[in-house]
């Protein structure tokens, strides 16, 4: 299901993983988080597209989502660096 459901189609592979790194962020799991984080580098995202979701992800979640969306930049500083 996990194959199928993150391949390319009308929405790009990018745009789910950055869907799957929300809920993440707003589950508080930091295991997902740092698995969408790799996906998301092997997709060359840029750390300025990830910030730019990570803002959402904070304005959506307030004060627990800007505590993981500041863990999950924090997990692609070190794992793209």
């Amino acid at each position: 299901m996990g194959k199928e459901a993150k391949k390319n189609g009308v929405v790009s592979e990018k745009t789910k993983e950055f869907v799957a790194l929300g809920i993440a962020i707003s589950t508080k799991c930091e295991s997902c988080i740092g698995l969408h984080i790799e996906s998301l580098i092997r997709l060359e995202t840029t750390r300025d597209e990830l910030i730019e979701v990570l803002a959402m992800c904070s304005y959506m979640g307030g004060g627990p989502s800007i505590t993981f969306s500041t863990k999950a930049l924090e997990a692609f500083d070190q794992l793209s660096g």
